[in-house]
């Protein structure tokens, strides 16, 4: 019984990683439950056993990647006793390292922003915790009234972090045709925006208005 168990649990498994590389690739038109199926060596009768229909499994993954996604920048957004260079520099790094790892989740995520923005919306909410609510808000708030940095909108940060990192990851294929960067020549150049990055923006935060 326990062999048949674990054997079921590596058919769904496989079956989500299959779902997840061709709906992130794609997006939920592009992707065909028979090529689902077809790639994890499965029928599709097996395939709707497990998740009832394509919009099931489609829910499901993109549940997984925003949790993933959030988990790994609340985290840092949230760390006790660092200092606010150091939560941008950990910020920006956890972020590039997450994509290194799934590099068409940016393209997936803005994708399915546009074309299923309530569900997105509503995934995003519940499984995202509030910027306004971290303690990176906190310390551009109490360094601002400090006058260590100039006073700016918690949303303005927020763009300037995502901003590079998510626009580096869709350059990929302007930056392998343009500038022939790919492959270890990419990697290098993204873990190189890990300093440049957070320089930038904390340059910016620490020279004061006119």
């Amino acid at each position: 019984m326990a062999g048949i168990t674990h054997e079921a649990d590596n058919t769904e498994e496989k079956i989500r990683q299959v779902a997840k590389r061709l709906f992130t690739e794609r997006g939920f038109a592009g992707t065909k439950i028979r090529d689902v199926a077809e790639e994890a060596g499965v029928n599709i009768a097996l395939l709707n056993y497990y998740f009832r229909s394509k919009e099931r499994l489609y829910e499901s993954i993109l549940t997984e990647n925003f949790e993933e996604y959030a988990k790994a920048l609340n985290d840092t957004l949230n760390t006790q006793d660092i200092t606010l260079e150091e939560r941008i520099c950990r910020y920006v790094s956890q972020l590039i390292d997450h994509l290194k790892l799934t590099p068409d989740l940016p393209f997936f995520i803005i994708s399915e922003f546009r074309n299923n923005s309530d569900f997105c919306k509503k995934i995003a909410s519940n499984k995202w915790e509030k910027f306004d609510e971290s303690a990176l808000a906190k310390q551009l708030t109490e360094e601002a009234k400090e006058g260590k940095i100039r006073k700016i909108e918690l949303r303005h940060v927020e763009h300037l972090i995502t901003s590079p990192v998510i626009m580096s990851f869709m350059a990929i294929p302007f930056l392998e045709h343009i500038d022939n960067v790919k492959g270890k020549d990419f990697l290098t150049f993204i873990d190189e925006q890990k300093d440049i990055i957070p320089e930038m923006i904390m340059a910016y935060l620490k020279t004061t208005a006119e």
